[in-house]
């Protein structure tokens, strides 16, 4: 209740003839001076009320607890613990010592108010409902969703059952419970909460309106609706700076949202602009554990994460971790702080890292949130993408099933993030060599994404590059080409002609009109790639080194060596500032430089290089890595080169034991490693041993029916001349 409304209430209570503990306080006192005395601490309480009511207001909340408090031991010692002011009391401290981050406290507040407003008011008054409400908004708070939105939408219905469907109360329990909806990952219901708020309240420019806009935000942001999602969070931001000013707490609600935005529209730029404002502003309100200041540490720590500023990145996250501690050690938010430097490790290729981090989450959302949560799909999800980095592949899968498991029984089967599972799993079965099992996924996850989001979503523009890759890989060349042109396409059209991922199309693009014979298009769509790396990320951002890295490739295939040298300095002087020591990404680079050095006979300098890949992807990716089998299929090369056939031979023999392991038998690159291990036995003259081993590679090519091998009449010849051998 408004003082003002106050103040009638006790005039009422005075005029009664019994029934109030104000009176009976008055006629106890035997003297007028007594009565006068107690209006006078009731307008005090109202004075202290009002006060704190604008403090809190202009965000300096620890002097509004202070009012509150005060206003709340004058109104218990007049009217004592049972009344229907004390219970608003009660709930105005309440709600401010949420805004301090004392969820606790604010629980017991919200209580105590909602037992006195039941006893006096009965369980079904609108007072009720706003205790119900308030303590919803705790709960959520505190993480515990479902009892949140138990509480939430026993608040709507009774106002909406007492007050109508459009009355003005209703729009802040819709914007309680919609946010309770998003975090459990129903959008759906969340929006239509919002836009009930957003039809009740649009010509309202009131702080709650600002709530309902800035929902409405992130329900288009997690749609990748960037556009609207902008939209939104700007209106926001103007209603706020409008009612509060520019430097209220309110405004960082909007200023993260708009974080989201932009990294959704890879402008960091813009984005580092809104999370370091984010963070100024909280900065100077809450104390140095409060949530609201770690949300703006985390917000500015995925800016820097997409920056590649990792050392920052690392450093804002972890200080957002340390201050949702006082959360409990098992708050979902302490799961989204985990799985962000999760993200920050794998990005470093620091995989045992990012393993142990993204473990932590996983464990904390299986025990708060239940093993069947949407949440604890994401982190398996995640969990499956390091696996499968590490070359853990059959690990992998198993992650990404059942991650897709969860998300097939929590969600419609058109959603899209069961698309998104769909595609994770093409992914892990297209590095295992399953063509036509990970064509088969990613042309569901296609056929999900075109239908809930639209042909010219950025989502459906992925799955398109995802199937042409496969096509690629099966040597498709054209239809990869076509699958690669549309992508393209739509992600011009929805995220412009300068985004990342246009540029990653474009490199995709290339290789596919390369091996069509193409090589002055395929040159310029590598180049157009660097330079949209460069112009949105900035020249030393990692992505750009591995941008120049694959053009490098590129260049030592058609024999450019100078070009090739030049781009890969750059790549390696970018990893030296930007990536750790053991980065696979420098593997990467000395393994072009070995590449370099094999192809101009600098056979040494080749064996050199090709041994440093070799022992950082050892370190980093494990010793049963495709990468590692790479490196070794290279040395083995080298030492043939140099007729050191035993040597060669060995080196091809483990590239063959790893491959099979992660492959199977008949993959195509088990092959070559059988032909190259072959081919060593028969230069050492083991004749045995290499017609055993050409005669498999030979039986298994023919079964597969790819006559396109390059070696086939090679080991024809070979296989001849050792029966020649034999039979002499």
């Amino acid at each position: 209740m408004e003082p003002q409304a106050e103040e009638a209430a006790v005039e009422a209570m005075l005029e009664e003839d019994s029934g109030s503990a104000l009176q009976s306080q008055v006629q106890v006192s035997g003297c007028n001076s007594g009565h006068v005395s107690n209006m006078d601490r009731l307008q005090e309480a109202a004075d202290f009320e009002t006060t704190a009511a604008d403090l809190e207001l202009r965000g300096e909340y620890e002097k509004a607890r202070e009012g509150y408090q005060r206003a709340l031991d004058l109104r218990r010692e007049i009217h004592g613990d049972v009344d229907a002011l004390v219970a608003k009391s009660w709930n105005h401290l309440g709600r401010v010592l949420l805004l301090l981050g004392k969820f606790d406290d604010a629980e017991r507040a919200h209580s105590r108010a909602l037992d006195i407003s039941k006893a006096c008011k009965g369980d079904e008054h609108l007072d009720v409902a706003a205790c119900l409400g308030y303590i919803g908004v705790v709960m959520h708070h505190c993480g515990k969703l479902p009892e949140a939105k138990e509480y939430c939408s026993a608040a709507l219905k009774m106002r909406t059952r007492e007050l109508g469907d459009s009355h003005l109360e209703l729009v802040q329990s819709l914007n309680d419970l919609g946010f309770v909806l998003l975090d459990l990952g129903k959008l759906p219901d969340a929006q239509q909460c919002f836009d009930r708020a957003l039809g009740i309240a649009s010509d309202h420019a009131d702080p709650e309106t600002a709530r309902s806009f800035n929902g409405m935000g992130r329900v288009m942001c997690r749609q990748s609706k960037l556009l609207e999602a902008g939209e939104h969070h700007e209106r926001a931001l103007h209603i706020t700076e409008q009612a509060l000013g520019e430097f209220h707490p309110n405004m960082a609600e909007g200023l993260i949202g708009m974080v989201d935005v932009m990294i959704g529209r890879a402008d960091v730029p813009m984005a580092k602009r809104y999370a370091c404002k984010a963070l100024d502003i909280v900065q100077q309100v809450y104390a140095a554990e409060h949530p609201n200041l770690a949300r703006a540490h985390f917000g500015l720590g995925r800016v820097m994460l997409e920056a590649g500023d990792f050392p920052r990145a690392e450093e804002h996250l972890h200080w957002a971790l340390a201050s949702r501690m006082v959360l409990g050690a098992k708050h979902p938010d302490l799961a989204q702080s985990l799985d962000a430097l999760g993200s920050v490790m794998w990005e470093q290729g620091k995989f045992v890292e990012a393993e142990e981090y993204h473990a932590r989450g996983l464990a904390i959302r299986k025990e708060t949130l239940g093993d069947d949560h949407l949440d604890v799909a994401d982190s398996l999800n995640n969990l499956g993408i390091v696996m499968a980095d590490q070359g853990r592949l059959i690990e992998a899968e198993d992650y990404q099933r059942k991650s897709l498991v969860i998300r097939s029984l929590g969600l419609d089967d058109g959603h899209p993030d069961v698309a998104s599972s769909f595609a994770n799993l093409g992914a892990v079965l297209f590095q295992q060599g399953k063509l036509s099992e990970a064509k088969d996924y990613q042309s569901r996850a296609l056929q999900i994404r075109q239908q809930a989001l639209g042909n010219e979503h950025p989502d459906v523009a992925n799955s398109l590059n995802n199937l042409g890759c496969v096509l690629f890989e099966l040597k498709k060349y054209r239809d990869a080409e076509e699958h690669h042109r549309h992508a393209l396409a739509i992600r011009k059209q929805a995220l412009g002609d300068n985004h990342p991922s246009v540029a990653n199309n474009l490199h995709n693009l290339g290789a596919a009109v390369d091996m069509q014979g193409k090589v002055n298009e395929a040159e310029g769509h590598y180049r157009k790639a660097l330079a949209i790396k460069e112009q949105a990320l900035g020249t030393g951002h990692p992505d750009v080194a591995h941008s120049l890295n694959n053009i490098a490739g590129w260049m030592l295939q058609k024999r450019r060596f100078s070009e090739a040298r030049e781009l890969n300095k750059r790549a390696l002087a970018i990893q030296q500032q930007s990536l750790c020591s053991n980065h696979p990404d420098v593997a990467q680079t000395f393994g072009n430089m070995g590449v370099m050095a094999y192809y101009q006979r600098k056979l040494p300098k080749a064996e050199e290089c090709h041994k440093r890949a070799l022992a950082i992807r050892q370190e980093a990716l494990g010793a049963e890595h495709l990468d590692v089998a790479s490196s070794l299929e290279w040395l083995g090369d080298v030492k043939w080169k140099q007729q050191q056939y035993a040597s060669a031979g060995e080196y091809h023999k483990r590239a063959l034991s790893i491959r099979k392991s992660m492959l199977g038998d008949v993959h195509g690159d088990v092959v070559r490693s059988l032909d190259k291990f072959g081919l060593a036995m028969y230069k050492q003259g083991k004749f045995a041993d290499a017609e055993e081993v050409l005669e498999t590679c030979f039986e298994i090519e023919g079964k597969a029916q790819r006559h396109e091998h390059q070696n086939m009449a090679a080991m024809l010849g070979i296989l001849e001349e050792i029966r020649q051998e034999k039979g002499i």
